[in-house]
C-alpha cells in the first residue's frame, strides 16, 4: 500500500489514518506548530485505506461550545485508490462533534456502509482517533394479505429472522441488526401450525443508516413448493484481497416449478451477485474479493419460476493484512447471533428477547462510533416443543445480556436473564427459559373502551401523540407514590416491542387516591397530558383492579449515556443504575430533598483545568437526579443524611433502583429501594498541612454585615441570624490558624464590621490575638476586601496601599508585613474581582467564562500594575495575591496573571482537590493564591480547606424555611441543623498558604513534595490479613529521604501504617490491618510525605466490613463439585445438606471471570432442592453424558481455571470457590470434589484459596460422581 505524499511541513508528522479507523488532527498554520489558546488554525484530515466498496467519504465538523457553536463544515471527497484529504481552513479551537461516513457511491441513492461519531476538543496537534464501523439498521416489516392459515409469520434477510405479529390481514415485526446495502431482499413466510409453508412474499429495499419500513405482499403457495433452503459451504477465513469461493447447492423439490435465480449478497455492501439457474437442481461456485477485514454474513436467496424463494446464510471472517508500515484498524464488525430458549410455557403466544449492549461497549470508539442501540428487542419464532428462537446481527467481541419474556394472553412472565459473547464466527447460544413462577395471570374486567398499549400512549418522541385524548391503559403498579407525588407508576404488561417507546406511565390521582400495591395489575381510564413535558394520565375516569399480580424487573441504565434523549424511552419505567454515582450537587438538597449525581466522580467546570477535553455536553451525559419521592418543598425530614447530619458532595451511592420520572426539566430517580450512601468525602476537621513558619489565608466571609434590613444590606436579616453567622465565621478563621488573613465580602461601612469581627475573634482566641489593617470605606460597593493579622507573628510595614483605578469594582488592598523574630518582609494583596453574574444584554456577555470576563481580564492587568507599585514601595519583590477572583483556574484573568510573572499556587494542589466553590453541580476554584517569582521558592505548601463548597446550603446560618421559632417564611419546615462549627460558614472554601521567608528577595528554586494519588480507598474485613495500597511521593529541589506519617482523622482507629521514610519518586505501600473486634465502618486517614517544612498530603479512606461468619454445619447450601474439563465440559454441583427442602428462587450463582472483581455472568436458580439432594448447572456445549446430568444450562459455567463461582442467598454470599480478584490458575483441567468432612461453604472470597484444604482433586473429565453427594 502506498502512502500518499506529505500534506505540509507542519502536518507531515501528524499524518492521520482514516480507514475503518479514522485519525484526525488539527495542524497549525505558519511556522509555529501549536495553535494559540484562542484563535484559529487549519485542520487537515487525511483518509487512507478504506475498503473498495466505499466510494465516497464525508466528514461533518460541528462546533459544540460557546466559541465554536457557529462552526459547521461538511466535507465530501470521492476516493481514489482508497485515499482522500479534507482541509478546513480557519478552524476555531474548541469542542466539536465529528461524524464520518463511508458511502457505497456518490449518487442520490448512496448508502452509508461505515460510520463513526465522536465528541472531540481541538486544542493542539495531538491526534484524535475516530473509528468508523460497519453500520447496521432495523427493518420494520409489514406483511399484507395475511390469511388465517398462516399461523406463524417470519421475516428473513439471509440468516437473520424475526417473527411478525398478526393483526387481522396484516402482520408486523422488526428485523434487527441488518447490515446496510442498496438491495436488501426481505423474505416473509407464512406457515401453518405443522410448519407447512402456506404464503410467501418478497420485497427489496435500500437500507442506509436510518431504520426503514417495508411492506411485503403475501401470495398463496398453491401451484408449487418453494425451493429448499440452499446448502452453503466455504472456508471459515480468507485474507483481505484474496478471492473467496462459495459453494452453493440449490434444489427444487417438485416438478411444478424450476430454479430461476440464485442471488448472493456478500455482506460487505457491494452489489448483490445474481446467477441464472434452471432445472430442478444446480451447483454454483461464485467468487468474491473482500477489501476490508472483519466478519461478513453472506446471504443467498434461491428463487424459482413460480416466484417462490428460500434463503440461507454463511459467515466468513476476512483476515487483516499489513503492507509496509500502514496498519488498517477495523472497528467493531457484526456477526449473526441465533438465540434459542427452551422450556417455554406451551401456552405462550409470544416470546420477546431484549438484548442489552454491555456498558463497556458504549461510549468507546470501538462501538459507540457505529451509533448502536442500547437495546435490541427481538420477536422470537416458535419452533415447537416449548422452543423459540430468532436471529439478529450484533457487533463481535462483546458480552451481551438477554432478558426473555413470554406473553400468554394478558400474562407476562420474565424468564431467566442470560449473557452471551459474540465472536467473528457468529454465536448460537441456547438457554433454558427459566424464571416465571412468581406471577399470577391477571383477569381484568371488560373495559368500556379499548385498552391502549402504554407504548402507544408514550410514543417515540418527547411528547405523547395522544395528548388530550381519553384512553384506557392496563399495567403493573411499580411504585405507589401518591403520598408524595400525587400518583402512582404503572408499567405495561404486554410491551409493544418498540425500544423507542417507554412502557411506563405515571397516573396522577391528586386528592382522589386509589388503593394500590406494588405488583397489582390495574386498568385505568383517564386523559393523557404533557404536564410540563412529562407524560402522565390524569383526570381519572375509571379505575379497576385485575386479579393476579405481576413482578416487574427494573431496566438497567448505564452512565454516561450515549445521547441526552436516551432516557426518554424509559420515562416512568422501573430502572436500576448499578454504577457508583457521586454526589455533585447538593444546592437544593434542603429545599427540595434532591441530590444531583454523576458517574465518574464529581463534575468540574471545564474551564477549571481538572480534566482535558471536558465539556458541558459530555458532563450532561453523566448526570442524574435522586429525588425523595415527594413534591413538597422544604421537607420536614431531609433524606439521605449521615450521622453528622450532612450529605457532602463527593459522597457516593450505587445500585440505585426506582421509577425514572421527568420533572423540573430533568430526569429523576424516585427510589423504590432505600439508597445506601458511603461517606467517601468525610469532613476535614482542620486544613491540610502547609508547613512554613508563617501561614497566610484568604477567606470569603459571605456578606458579613452588622446592619440589617436596609436596601444595601446583604447579610443576616436580623441580630439573631447575625449571631449564628458570626459564630461560624469565627470558627472558620480561628481554625485556619493563619497569621495573615485576607477577607472578601465584609461590609463596606468603615471599620465597623471589621472591628466587630476582630473583637469576636479576640473574644474566642484571647485579647490582642488579632488586629486589622485600617483602610476605612473603600469605593462605592456595599462590600469590600480587608486584611487581618496576628500582631505577635507579623507587624505592618508602613501604611496600606489601595488601588483606586476605576476598573476595580472593589479596590484591592495591599499591606507589607515584617515577620517577628526574623525581620523578613513580604506583601499581601487582597482582591475581589467582578462577579460572573448580573449579565449585560450586550458587550461583555458570557462567551464560555461567565459574564464580565473582559472586565476581569482588565482587572487582572491592573492588578499586575498595582503589584509592581507595591514592590517598588516596599523595596521587596515578595508579593502574594489572594482573593476571590471570580475566575476558574484556566480562565483568561488567571492566565493573564501567570503571564505577568505570578505562579498559580493552587496548581500545586492535587487535581481532584482543586476546588473551592460549587455552582450548578460543577466545581472549581475561584479563590486563588498567586506568588511572585521571588516568593514561589519560599512557599512551603498550599491547601483549600473544604468546609463549605461540599456542604449543603441549608446548614448555613439562615433560618428561612427552617423549623426555627424566628423563621418568618411562608413555610418553616426544613430541620434546623445549624451548629456553630466552621462547616458551611460561607459558600467558598478558604485557601491557606505556608511560607518560609528566606530574605533578600532573591529568586530561589521552588521546593515541593507531591504525593499521589491524592485519594485512595481500601476495603478490608475485621480480623483479615493486611491489605495495602500504593502511594508515590516525589520531591523537587529537596535532598534526602522523605518522612511518611499516617494520621487517623475524626477519631478513627489506628489501622494504617507506612514506612517511616521513603526515597523520592519510589512507590511505597500503606498497610491496613483491622484486628478482630474492629467496628465495621468507614475511616479516614491523612497520609503525609514531608521534607522539613515542605509536605504534601493525601486522604486514605478505609472501609472495614464485619468478619465473614461461616454457616453452621449442614445448615446451608454449598458447592459440592466443580468440573473444568476439556473443551466445554464444565459443571457446578450444589448440595443441600439440610433436613428440609430448599426454595432455590432465593439463590443466585455469579461468576467472576479472569481474576476480575466484578461479576461477568449471573444466573438465578428456580425450583426446589430436596433435603440431601443436588442441583447441577452445566455448560450448554458439554458432552452429552455430562449435559444429561444437569438441571440447568447456564454460561455461569464459562470458567477456565482462574474464574470464581459464587453462591449467594438473597444477596448474601454463602460459598465461594477460589479467590476473587486473583488470576491464579487454581482450577484448570481438573475436577474438584468437596471433602466428605466439609459440612458448610466458605463465604470469604477475599482470602487465598487453598484447594487442598477442602477439596479432593480428580483427573480431567471426571464427572461420574456429579449429581450425588
Amino acid at each position: 500500500m502506498e502512502v500518499p505524499p506529505p500534506i505540509s511541513g507542519e502536518c507531515m508528522k501528524k499524518r492521520l489514518l482514516l480507514s475503518t479507523a479514522l485519525l484526525l488532527s488539527a495542524c497549525g498554520t505558519g511556522t509555529h506548530a501549536t495553535l494559540p489558546t484562542t484563535g484559529t488554525g487549519k485542520a487537515v484530515f487525511t483518509v487512507l485505506s478504506l475498503p473498495a466498496e466505499v466510494r465516497q467519504a464525508t466528514l461533518e465538523v460541528r462546533g459544540t461550545d460557546a466559541n465554536t457553536s457557529r462552526e459547521l463544515y461538511t466535507l465530501t471527497a470521492t476516493l481514489r485508490d482508497g485515499t482522500a484529504t479534507f482541509t478546513v481552513p480557519n478552524l476555531v479551537k474548541g469542542a466539536y462533534t465529528l461524524t464520518a461516513r463511508g458511502y457505497d457511491g456518490a449518487d442520490a441513492e448512496k448508502v452509508v456502509l461505515y460510520k463513526g461519531t465522536r465528541a472531540v476538543t481541538f486544542q493542539n496537534e495531538e491526534p484524535i482517533s475516530l473509528r468508523m464501523n460497519r453500520v447496521t439498521s432495523a427493518i420494520h416489516v409489514t406483511a399484507t394479505g395475511v390469511m388465517g392459515k398462516s399461523n406463524v409469520l417470519v421475516a428473513k434477510v439471509g440468516s437473520l429472522e424475526a417473527r411478525l405479529i398478526g393483526n387481522g390481514n396484516t402482520a408486523a415485526g422488526v428485523l434487527q441488526g441488518v447490515p446496510t446495502g442498496r438491495s436488501i431482499r426481505v423474505l416473509v413466510e407464512g406457515r401453518d401450525t405443522a410448519g407447512t409453508l402456506q404464503q410467501q412474499g418478497t420485497a427489496t429495499l435500500r437500507l442506509s443508516e436510518d431504520d426503514q419500513n417495508v411492506s411485503v405482499g403475501l401470495s398463496d403457495v398453491i401451484n408449487a413448493a418453494p425451493p429448499e433452503a440452499p446448502t452453503l459451504s466455504g472456508v471459515d477465513t480468507v485474507k483481505k484481497g484474496e478471492p473467496y469461493t462459495l459453494s452453493i447447492a440449490a434444489r427444487q423439490p417438485d416438478s411444478r416449478a424450476q430454479l430461476k435465480t440464485v442471488t448472493v449478497d456478500w455482506g460487505d455492501g457491494s452489489a448483490p451477485q445474481v446467477l441464472d439457474a434452471s432445472g430442478q437442481s444446480g451447483a454454483f461456485q461464485p467468487t468474491h474479493t473482500y477489501t476490508a477485514p472483519g466478519p461478513r454474513s453472506i446471504s443467498v436467496t434461491v428463487t424459482n419460476t413460480a416466484g417462490l424463494s428460500s434463503m440461507a446464510g454463511l459467515n466468513v471472517n476476512v483476515l487483516d493484512t499489513t503492507n509496509g508500515n500502514v496498519t488498517v484498524d477495523v472497528g467493531a464488525e457484526v456477526a449473526p447471533v441465533t438465540l434459542t430458549f427452551t422450556g417455554v410455557d406451551p401456552a405462550a403466544d409470544r416470546v420477546i428477547a431484549t438484548i442489552t449492549a454491555p456498558e463497556s461497549s458504549m461510549g468507546t470508539a470501538s462501538v459507540r462510533a457505529q451509533d448502536l442501540k442500547r437495546t435490541y428487542v427481538l420477536e422470537l419464532v416458535p419452533r415447537g416443543g416449548g422452543t423459540w428462537s430468532g436471529t439478529l446481527s450484533l457487533p463481535v467481541g462483546f458480552t451481551y445480556s438477554v432478558q426473555p419474556r413470554s406473553l400468554t394472553g394478558e400474562q407476562s412472565r420474565e424468564g431467566q436473564a442470560q449473557t452471551f459473547t459474540t465472536t467473528p464466527e457468529g454465536a448460537a447460544p441456547t438457554f433454558a427459559f427459566g424464571g416465571g413462577g412468581g406471577d399470577t395471570a391477571p383477569t381484568c374486567p371488560v373495559p368500556t373502551t379499548p385498552v391502549t398499549n402504554i407504548g402507544v400512549v408514550q410514543g417515540s418522541g418527547a411528547a405523547s401523540p395522544l395528548a388530550g385524548q381519553t384512553v384506557t391503559v392496563r399495567g403493573v403498579v411499580t411504585s405507589d407514590t401518591q403520598a408524595g407525588l400525587g400518583g402512582f407508576f404503572i408499567q405495561e404488561i404486554a410491551p409493544d416491542n418498540d425500544p423507542a417507546t417507554s412502557d411506563g406511565l405515571f397516573v396522577f390521582t391528586g386528592t382522589a387516591r386509589q388503593t394500590v400495591s406494588v405488583g397489582d395489575v390495574v386498568q385505568v381510564g383517564g386523559t393523557v397530558n404533557e404536564y410540563f413535558n412529562a407524560t402522565q394520565l390524569e383526570t381519572v375516569t375509571s379505575f379497576q383492579k385485575c386479579s393476579g399480580t405481576q413482578v416487574v424487573k427494573p431496566v438497567t441504565l448505564n452512565f454516561p449515556l450515549n445521547t441526552l434523549d436516551q432516557l426518554e424511552q424509559f420515562e416512568n419505567m422501573l430502572v436500576t443504575i448499578p454504577q457508583t454515582l457521586t454526589v455533585t450537587d447538593n444546592y437544593g438538597y434542603g429545599r427540595y430533598g434532591e441530590l444531583g449525581l454523576s458517574s465518574g466522580g464529581r463534575l468540574f467546570n471545564p474551564t477549571n483545568g481538572n480534566a482535558a477535553g471536558e465539556t458541558l455536553q459530555s458532563q450532561a451525559l453523566r448526570r442524574i437526579v435522586l429525588d425523595d419521592v415527594s413534591n413538597a418543598q422544604n421537607p420536614g425530614a431531609v433524606p439521605y443524611l449521615n450521622a453528622l447530619n450532612t450529605r457532602r458532595t463527593g459522597d457516593t451511592v450505587e445500585n440505585l433502583t426506582g421509577a425514572l420520572r421527568y420533572a423540573n426539566n430533568t430526569f429523576k430517580i424516585e427510589p423504590t429501594v432505600a439508597p445506601v450512601f458511603r461517606d467517601a468525602n468525610p469532613r476535614p476537621t482542620a486544613p491540610g498541612e502547609v508547613g512554613g513558619r508563617l501561614r497566610v489565608a484568604g477567606a470569603n466571609v459571605l456578606n458579613y454585615f452588622t446592619t440589617f434590613g436596609g436596601s444595601a444590606d446583604r447579610g443576616a436579616n436580623n441580630a439573631y441570624e447575625f449571631g449564628r453567622q458570626k459564630a461560624k465565621i469565627v470558627s472558620e478563621l480561628i481554625g485556619l490558624n493563619a497569621d495573615v488573613i485576607t477577607l472578601m465580602e465584609i461590609q463596606n461601612n468603615g471599620e465597623t464590621a471589621l472591628n466587630d469581627l476582630v473583637a469576636a475573634l479576640n473574644a474566642a482566641a484571647g485579647a490582642g490575638t488579632f488586629d486589622s489593617v485600617k483602610t476605612g470605606t473603600l469605593g462605592t460597593d456595599a462590600i469590600r476586601v480587608a486584611i487581618i493579622y496576628k500582631p505577635a507573628r507579623v507587624a505592618p510595614v508602613g501604611q496600606p496601599k489601595i488601588d483606586t483605578a476605576s476598573i476595580n469594582d472593589r479596590p484591592p488592598v495591599a499591606q507589607t508585613f515584617r515577620e517577628a523574630g526574623t525581620g523578613e518582609t513580604f506583601s499581601v494583596i487582597a482582591n475581589h474581582f467582578k462577579s460572573k453574574g448580573s449579565c449585560p444584554t450586550s458587550g461583555d456577555t458570557d462567551q464560555g467564562q461567565g459574564c464580565w470576563n473582559l472586565k476581569r481580564v482588565n482587572q487582572a492587568r491592573e492588578l499586575l500594575t498595582f503589584a509592581d507599585s507595591v514592590r517598588q514601595a516596599s523595596g521587596d519583590p515578595d508579593v502574594l495575591l489572594l482573593g476571590d477572583l471570580n475566575s476558574y483556574g484556566e480562565e483568561d484573568p488567571i492566565r493573564t496573571l501567570i503571564a505577568g510573572g505570578f505562579e498559580s499556587l493552587n496548581k500545586r494542589i492535587p487535581v481532584e482537590d482543586r476546588y473551592s466553590y460549587q455552582f450548578n453541580g460543577q466545581f472549581g476554584y475561584l479563590d486563588h493564591a498567586l506568588s511572585s517569582t521571588s516568593l514561589s521558592g519560599q512557599v512551603t505548601g498550599i491547601t483549600e480547606w473544604h468546609i463549605n463548597a461540599d456542604e449543603p446550603t441549608f446548614l448555613d446560618y439562615n433560618v428561612e424555611f427552617k423549623a426555627n421559632p424566628t423563621c418568618t417564611s411562608a413555610t418553616c419546615t426544613t430541620p434546623d441543623l445549624y451548629t456553630p462549627e466552621a462547616f458551611r460558614s460561607s459558600d467558598h472554601d478558604p485557601v491557606l498558604v505556608g511560607l518560609n521567608l528566606s530574605g533578600g528577595g532573591t529568586t530561589t528554586p521552588v521546593s515541593s513534595v507531591i504525593l499521589t494519588p491524592g485519594t485512595a480507598n481500601v476495603t478490608t474485613t475485621a480480623g483479615a490479613p493486611a491489605v495495602t495500597t500504593t502511594f508515590t511521593a516525589t520531591a523537587q529541589n529537596l535532598t534526602g529521604d522523605l518522612t511518611i506519617t499516617v494520621t487517623p482523622q475524626n477519631d478513627a482507629p489506628a489501622l494504617a501504617t507506612a514506612p517511616a521514610t521513603v526515597t523520592s519518586g519510589q512507590p511505597f505501600a500503606v498497610s491496613v490491618t483491622a484486628p478482630e473486634g474492629t467496628a465495621p465502618g468507614t475511616y479516614a486517614y491523612q497520609v503525609k510525605a514531608a521534607s522539613g517544612d515542605v509536605s504534601s498530603t493525601a486522604t486514605l479512606t478505609v472501609t472495614v466490613n464485619a468478619p465473614i461468619v461461616r454457616p453452621q454445619p449442614d445448615s446451608e447450601l454449598y458447592f459440592s463439585e466443580y468440573v473444568e474439563g476439556s473443551s466445554n465440559n464444565k459443571a457446578l454441583e450444589i448440595y443441600n445438606p439440610t433436613a428440609q427442602a430448599v426454595n432455590l428462587a432465593d439463590y443466585t450463582v455469579e461468576l467472576y471471570a479472569n481474576g476480575g472483581t466484578t461479576t461477568t455472568n449471573t444466573v438465578t436458580l428456580s425450583g426446589t432442592l430436596a433435603a440431601g439432594g443436588t442441583f447441577v448447572i452445566v455448560n450448554g456445549s458439554a458432552v452429552a453424558d455430562l449435559k444429561a446430568r444437569g438441571q440447568l444450562v447456564s454460561n455461569v459455567t464459562n470458567f477456565n481455571g482462574d474464574d470464581v463461582p459464587v453462591l449467594k442467598k438473597s444477596g448474601t454470599v454463602v460459598d465461594v470457590i477460589g479467590q476473587i480478584g486473583s488470576a491464579a490458575k487454581w482450577g484448570e483441567n481438573v475436577t474438584l470434589r468437596r471433602k466428605a468432612t466439609v459440612k458448610a461453604g466458605d463465604p470469604d472470597g477475599s482470602d487465598a484459596f487453598d484447594r487442598a484444604a477442602e477439596w479432593d482433586v480428580l483427573t480431567i473429565d471426571t464427572f461420574d460422581g456429579i449429581g450425588s453427594r
